[in-house]
């Protein structure tokens, strides 16, 4: 069991087997919390997070060290939970009609379009996701490489998400394609395609896919 001191603000809430050191209400307990005391100011022990010389051994004081180390295991798991675009791809796909739109819903987890005001062209949404065959090659439509040409928000689809989101990440999306993905190519007889992105997971996941670095193509 994993103990947090203060509720978490990252994406997805108090993870399973985690509780409260101080939050009873929390944590399956009907109590309140117990007073916990900042660091010292004053006297011969100023600064200090123990109990000082010469204070009333309350509970205000005695758990002020405890406090501490419970912001310390905060600012870890932060850490070892914060966002990152962790690459994914799309099961592959036998194209046997062309395709010229792929849809993301909410179920499938919060799709990555980009740094908050990151430019709305091709470059950038070239780096935010690819469409490859089986093969992890481009797929061509004649002599054209088939690229996303929008990301936008599935039910407006005049909303472009690219560099709009404070996160970073939306879960209803489209990635619309300037020319169909064919039933054929160059590459391949017929087409096989799969469509690599970035999803939202903590970075303690990134380090259980083992995934180093981060790139799209071979995804």
């Amino acid at each position: 069991m994993f103990h947090r001191l203060n509720v978490p603000t990252y994406f997805g809430g108090l993870p399973l087997g985690f509780d409260y050191i101080n939050k009873p209400a929390l944590s399956g307990g009907t109590g309140v919390p117990v007073a916990m005391d900042d660091k010292k100011v004053g006297g011969p022990n100023d600064g200090t997070y123990g109990l000082a010389f010469g204070e009333d051994a309350t509970s205000n004081f005695a758990n002020r060290g405890i406090k501490a180390l419970g912001e310390n295991t905060d600012m870890l798991d932060d850490i070892l939970r914060r966002d990152l675009a962790i690459t994914a791809r799309t099961t592959d796909t036998l194209a046997l009609l062309s395709v010229s739109s792929v849809v993301f819903v909410a179920g499938q987890g919060a799709i990555f379009v980009g740094a908050l005001g990151a430019p709305n062209n091709q470059a950038t949404r070239d780096s935010l996701m690819s469409v490859l065959d089986s093969n992890d090659e481009e797929i061509l439509n004649g002599d054209t490489k088939v690229v996303v040409s929008s990301i936008v928000d599935n039910n407006v689809l005049s909303t472009n998400l690219v560099g709009t989101q404070a996160t970073g990440f939306y879960s209803i999306s489209m990635y619309q394609f300037p020319l169909e993905l064919p039933t054929v190519s160059t590459t391949e007889s017929v087409v096989t395609w799969r469509h690599c992105h970035s999803m939202r997971l903590p970075a303690s996941r990134y380090v259980e896919r083992k995934k180093s670095p981060l790139m799209l193509r071979g995804c």
